[in-house]
């Protein structure tokens, strides 16, 4: 359980807790649906989100009401204000060496801002979402065809996974492979000509079903700046150290992983 004791083998799970308002922080389904469609499905730009909702308020008015927001900021406001499933984004900036020589590169010298969210929140929520009960593996397994050959499909069918579990050290925990990855994909910042590299997250016990449709079974996690250097450091041995170690100063803020 959440105190590291071990459960029995027919425990039922914990009784999820049902908030008084199921839609809060809104006030009702109503600021709830608004909120979801104009920000989410229809991304509606600020000032058509305020003339609309301008003229929501001017057709309630003759009956003494309002609508649900008075302007885009107070959509916002409640969006960022959702603690349900939410992980805050942090920002940590590297600190160049002050006793770098005058001549040293300018990768060196550069403070590289990096954007992550907090990695131990986004698996608690993939842990406790209810929609992946049923596709779901809590332990490893073996499929075997027909013909009794190995199948391996989803992540905890894998040989790692049964070998890193058979461990009598870890009785009584369960194994959550943590997947991350990223592409070439690039993201620039108009400011200051820095791009970076989006990072994701997701965790070996969700299908690979449910992980193809995402479905916040893949998160977007952090961004990783792009270190930039003259042609002359391309195959420089230390400027292609510096950017591998990038994504363990994020692993390096999650203590309890």
């Amino acid at each position: 359980n959440s105190l590291g004791d071990p459960l029995s083998a027919n425990a039922p799970p914990d009784t999820r807790e049902v908030p008084e308002n199921p839609w809060e922080p809104f006030n009702d389904m109503v600021e709830f649906h608004t909120a979801d469609l104009l920000y989410h499905k229809v991304e509606m730009s600020q000032g058509d989100t305020d003339f609309l909702l301008n003229l929501w308020h001017l057709s309630l008015a003759k009956h003494d009401d309002v609508g649900p927001f008075h302007n885009h900021k107070a959509i916002h406001e409640a969006i960022d204000s959702i603690k349900q499933g939410s992980a805050p984004w942090h920002c940590f900036v590297t600190i160049p060496n002050p006793e770098l020589p005058a001549d040293a590169p300018k990768w060196k010298k550069t403070e590289y801002e990096v954007w992550y969210l907090d990695l131990e929140t986004v698996i608690k929520n993939m842990l406790d979402n209810p929609e992946f009960a049923e596709e779901f593996d809590t332990k490893p397994y073996v499929e075997l065809k027909v013909d009794g050959t190995q199948w391996w499909s989803d992540v905890m069918s894998g040989n790692y996974v049964w070998t890193t579990s058979d461990d009598n050290t870890t009785e009584g925990s369960m194994l959550v492979p943590i997947i991350l990855g990223s592409d070439k994909t690039t993201v620039s910042v108009a400011t200051g000509n820095i791009e970076y590299h989006p990072l994701y997250l997701s965790i070996g016990n969700v299908h690979n079903t449910v992980r193809q449709v995402h479905r916040n079974a893949v998160v977007l996690i952090a961004f990783l700046p792009i270190p930039k250097s003259d042609c002359e450091y391309d195959n420089d041995p230390n400027f292609h150290l510096f950017k591998k170690q990038l994504p363990y100063l994020i692993r390096n803020r999650a203590t309890n992983l």
